[in-house]
């Protein structure tokens, strides 16, 4: 038995490719930049979508946990950039 329901998981899939798009740009130095709160967005509705599509408590967890490592990661670069 998989994360998601047999029904969902092509929404869920297509949910997950354009998170992937939208939230990578790229910078005059061609490096990959994260939106920060635009991902977390687009998270909080696939974390909304998967839930009424029955999704495992672990998956919805896993949308979580994401997040987190990404606030985590969004700290991190801000004391970087302080530092430098």
């Amino acid at each position: 038995m998989g994360l998601f329901p047999k029904n969902s998981s092509r929404s869920l899939d297509k949910s997950a490719d354009i998170i992937y798009n939208r939230g990578i740009q790229r910078n005059n130095n061609e490096r990959k930049v994260m939106n920060t709160k635009e991902l977390k967005d687009q998270l909080w509705e696939v974390w909304y979508k998967a839930r009424e599509a029955g999704a495992s408590r672990v998956a919805t967890n896993a949308i979580l946990d994401a997040m987190v490592v990404i606030d985590k990661e969004a700290e991190n670069s801000e004391k970087t950039e302080v530092c430098s």
